[in-house]
């Protein structure tokens, strides 16, 4: 991981999304003297930590035998989160992806065990200074919501309007996603030539007029070549050029 922080930051990032899921690098795996080392790296590297991404499978947030560790990790991830968060210039977030009240309404009993941990999630989120952000196409409120395009798109979604529509009830946007849904059906890089379904030019406008002002993730999750794909999200995003290094891995944050 040391390696890879300081790829992103030769490249111009200056704020990193921890990918909790992956092996190795779970928050509740690393302890005191693992969290040091990451503080340590993040300074050397003058990287902030944005936040923290956990991603669960949304089946597991419907079943009683998985919920609990769910939540654990979810739990885990905020206060990972909140140890690190010193240097962040904006207040860290935890995204994630909730079932959809739909899939909720469904699974019945245990639609209703998992609004009841959301709730008990998104407040201790709360007290350590942590929103908890849900990546679901038309997240209900009130948590803090992001919109991942790719996501968006697969439902045949605008994200634009996504982002500008007025649905009643929305929490506050936190996380907006740099990643398009390529037309061979693959996550990938924004803007690829001949490739590309998501109007970059489009989401940038609307993301001035509704005063969107924390920076975006480039999200590398499922890419070819992340390091390449991380390198063009930086010129294609900000409009300058910047070299790929050899190697690099996770989800960062420009």
């Amino acid at each position: 991981m040391r390696d890879a922080l300081q790829a992103i930051a030769a490249m111009g990032y200056r704020q990193v999304q921890w990918p909790a899921t992956l092996e190795g690098l779970r928050p509740r795996d690393l302890d005191a003297t693992a969290r040091r080392g990451v503080r340590s790296d993040l300074v050397r590297t003058e990287l902030a930590l944005a936040g923290v991404d956990v991603w669960i499978p949304t089946g597991h947030l419907l079943e009683r035998e998985t919920l609990d560790r769910a939540v654990g990790a979810l739990i885990a991830a905020i206060e990972f989160a909140a140890a690190l968060a010193g240097r962040s210039p904006t207040r860290p977030v935890v995204s994630t992806q909730f079932p959809t009240i739909a899939e909720r309404t469904a699974a019945g009993n245990a639609g209703a065990a998992l609004a009841e941990a959301i709730a008990a999630v998104a407040s201790i989120g709360d007290r350590h200074g942590i929103d908890v952000v849900d990546h679901a196409v038309g997240a209900p409120g009130p948590l803090a919501w992001g919109l991942d395009p790719v996501l968006a798109i697969a439902a045949s979604r605008d994200p634009v309007q996504l982002l500008v529509a007025a649905e009643p009830g929305r929490g506050r946007l936190r996380s907006v996603r740099l990643a398009d849904l390529m037309r061979s059906g693959l996550r990938g890089p924004i803007g690829e030539p001949g490739d590309a379904r998501l109007d970059v030019t489009a989401l940038q406008a609307a993301l001035d007029v509704i005063g969107f002002d924390d920076p975006p993730v480039a999200d590398a999750r499922q890419w070819r070549d992340p390091a390449a794909g991380l390198a063009r999200t930086v010129e294609r995003w900000c409009g300058r050029p910047i070299a790929a290094p050899s190697r690099t891995t996770g989800k960062e944050k420009g």
